[in-house]
């Protein structure tokens, strides 16, 4: 039995959508960029905590590391926020001061609407959607955000669709920024398993300059190990897995991305310095694609970008 109900948090409303058999929980806070601030798996008969986000609102107010954001229109970074599109350039403001990019495009925190709640013997979903006008400085192309939150049986699902309400084509790639967690295990006590063999080079402002190979197959441990990368996914249709682990817990954490034709072909992975997370990010075009148009998605009018990400514990 399935249940969605709100409360507060801090002057926001939080949804929680709950398995009332289980207790496992999903909590979204749809008027600050549809962040999810927990998500509380079950096995064996015992929850766990798999996100981790600032416990109020103020802190997350005050936060600038994206904990869960919805990354759209592009997501991680362009340079200068310069880019071209069929021949015309656009400057998007440097929201990266450190290193003077663009980052993680523009919906992280707008206000989201509730569009619909539904609740059945299986899930509960919720849709929230965010409307665009075309007025941010650089992106002067109108849409339409939506983005489904389902909690069933077998965890969490996350659907995403943009479609270009524009009269002309629009440059398009959405990404999740999740940091997670297993309880209170520390990152160095974890393990990770990476679904590609090919990682992307940066330069000193996090900007793409090449490829090499990653020889990390299969899970690796994470004490002492420090990743801020990207990587490209191995060639697939259909889903593709990030296993992050508590070997000691016997817990993994199974991060599945749709990849294919306008899915989420690109990861990155990225090790805070507080070593309590870790940040496992789909994205659908590789960092500076509105430059590079690696895995760019060039939406015509009435066009969609849409794909599925699922976050499941065993």
């Amino acid at each position: 039995m399935f249940k969605i109900h709100t409360r507060r948090f801090g002057t926001l409303t939080e949804y929680v959508l709950s398995n009332l058999e289980t207790g496992e929980y999903l909590c979204v806070l749809p008027a600050f960029g549809g962040v999810v601030t927990q998500l509380v798996l079950r096995k064996n008969h015992q929850r766990h905590q798999l996100i981790y986000a600032p416990a109020t609102h103020h802190q997350m107010a005050q936060n600038h590391h994206y904990e869960s954001a919805l990354m759209y229109p592009f997501p991680s970074r362009i340079p200068g926020g310069v880019y071209t599109f069929e021949g015309k350039t656009y400057q998007l403001p440097a929201n990266e001061t450190a290193r003077g990019n663009a980052m993680h495009g523009f919906v992280h925190p707008k206000v989201f609407v509730v569009e619909n709640e539904h609740v059945t013997d299986d899930a509960a979903t919720l849709t929230v959607a965010y409307v665009y006008s075309g007025n941010y400085n650089g992106y002067p192309f109108p849409f339409e955000l939506r983005v489904r939150y389902q909690l069933s049986a077998a965890g969490f699902s996350m659907t995403h669709a943009a479609t270009n309400t524009a009269a002309s084509a629009a440059p398009a790639a959405f990404g999740w920024h999740p940091y997670f967690r297993i309880d209170n295990t520390p990152t160095d006590a974890m393990q990770i398993e990476i679904p590609s063999d090919t990682v992307v080079l940066f330069d000193e402002s996090m900007i793409p300059t090449g490829q090499a190979a990653f020889d990390r197959q299969g899970a690796f441990d994470l004490r002492d190990v420090v990743l801020d990368n990207c990587f490209v996914l191995k060639p697939a249709s259909g889903t593709l897995e990030t296993k992050l682990s508590a070997p000691r817990h016997d817990l993994t954490v199974r991060i599945a991305q749709e990849t294919g034709t306008g899915k989420f072909n690109f990861l990155v992975v990225y090790t805070p310095p507080s070593r309590t997370s870790v940040a496992v990010e789909p994205i659908t075009a590789n960092v500076n694609a509105f430059n590079s148009g690696d895995g760019l998605v060039v939406l015509q009018p009435g066009e969609t970008l849409s794909g599925v990400l699922t976050v499941a514990l065993n």
